[in-house]
């Protein structure tokens, strides 16, 4: 049942031993691969589109909270007296109401950095569709045993499918926390070039 079969070696559609059409080796290849790939597809569609819909409730949510604690904050400064009790009670309300207003800016820095990662979810199912369409299509295409091989959708089928961990290396390597590690690797090795050029020169005096 297996065979080279343009440019993979898979479930052929084709009896290697008759040369006529299969029948199985064509249902084969939908229910091994294509059919349990597009309900996976279409399971993370949904899926991801719940996780979205709740993250940005959650991120309404947060600045509702954040602009509230503004609101009660928004008050004038208390005035310490000259009593000493006063003025302890004084320094510790203006500590409660330093960091109740410091409070709303932690909500949303920690909202925003929560919806930059829920953010790249977007890029996830449309990857996966993109990687396989054309694959899909070529293979239905081909379940007649009559229809000739076209060209440029073989083209874009084995481009695509090829192309899945260069697009999965573009959702996940645009992250702050890649972008980062990824910086951090090229300054070190610039500082180690320029100490090996030292310890050359060094060498050579």
């Amino acid at each position: 049942m297996m065979a080279q079969t343009g440019g993979w070696c898979w479930i052929a559609s084709v009896d290697p031993n008759t040369g006529e059409p299969s029948e199985i080796g064509q249902a084969l290849r939908f229910i091994q691969f294509y059919g349990p790939l597009w309900i996976v597809l279409v399971l993370n569609t949904v899926m991801y589109m719940f996780v979205i819909r709740k993250a940005a409730k959650l991120w309404k949510e947060a600045k509702a909270r954040a602009r509230a604690i503004e609101k009660q904050t928004d008050r004038p400064p208390s005035r310490a007296s000259s009593d000493s009790s006063d003025s302890s009670m004084a320094r510790s309300t203006a500590s409660v109401e330093l960091k109740a207003t410091s409070m709303p800016q932690t909500v949303k820095s920690r909202g925003r950095r929560e919806w930059r990662t829920i953010r790249r979810l977007f890029f996830y199912p449309p990857i996966l569709f993109l990687t396989w369409i054309f694959g899909s299509i070529n293979r239905v295409y081909l379940i007649s045993p009559s229809a000739p091989p076209l060209f440029y959708l073989t083209l874009l089928h084995r481009t695509f499918s090829s192309l899945q961990g260069f697009f999965n290396f573009l959702a996940y390597g645009t992250s702050a926390t890649v972008r980062t590690a990824i910086a951090k690797a090229i300054r070190g090795r610039k500082n180690a070039q320029k100490d090996n050029r030292r310890k050359e020169k060094y060498v050579q005096q």
